[in-house]
């Protein structure tokens, strides 16, 4: 368990320069990220996914607990605006 603490914390600690260091590296050689799709990508995402929950503490659940408004709105824009989104085919405006 320590092992996953020891690596918790260094992925915590360096995941900007990770995400910045990625995002540079494969906008000006895009061909080093050409493998990141499918299961691949569905892999990444959770790793990534993982370690950021693992960065959680007790402290972080209590703050939770005490703001269940917050929770509720991110809830319900997730369920509402990202569908939105695709029915009304609004991202290709902004580019994605």
């Amino acid at each position: 368990m320590s092992f996953l603490i020891a690596v918790s914390r260094i992925l915590a600690k360096f995941t900007a320069l990770f995400v910045i260091g990625t995002a540079v590296l494969a906008y000006f050689v895009p061909q080093t990220c050409t493998f990141v799709k499918g299961t691949t990508q569905i892999i990444i995402l959770g790793v990534i996914m993982l370690s950021m929950g693992m960065t959680l503490g007790r402290q972080d659940y209590k703050i939770l607990a005490q703001r269940p408004f917050d929770i509720f709105v991110g809830a319900v824009a997730q369920f509402t605006i990202m569908p939105l989104l695709a029915i009304f085919r609004i991202i290709p405006k902004f580019g994605g």
